[in-house]
């Protein structure tokens, strides 16, 4: 996963940690938006390398439970971590 690939952000949240925005998630190919690609809504939290955990982020690659929002990946960009869950209505 790239930076590129996420669009039409929005902030959701911000706290001590890092943001979090809603994305749009669709892998590119060629330098634009495929069509007949899949698009779906994510959660993008964006966190200061310093801060981000290695164990935290192992430990929720290894969570399945239908009560906790499910994890999907996580990739540095510059001096930031990111990491990629489900997005979810409430």
């Amino acid at each position: 996963m790239l930076l590129e690939h996420f669009r039409n952000r929005t902030v959701l949240g911000e706290g001590i940690s890092g943001r979090v925005f809603k994305a749009e998630y669709q892998k590119k190919d060629f330098g634009s938006f495929e069509e007949n690609v899949p698009k779906f809504q994510v959660a993008l939290k964006i966190v200061p390398k310093p801060r981000v955990s290695q164990q935290e982020l192992l430990t929720l690659s290894k969570l399945h439970h239908p009560n906790i929002v499910r994890y999907i990946h996580s990739f540095d960009h510059i001096q930031d971590g990111f990491t990629v869950r489900d997005c979810i209505e409430f």
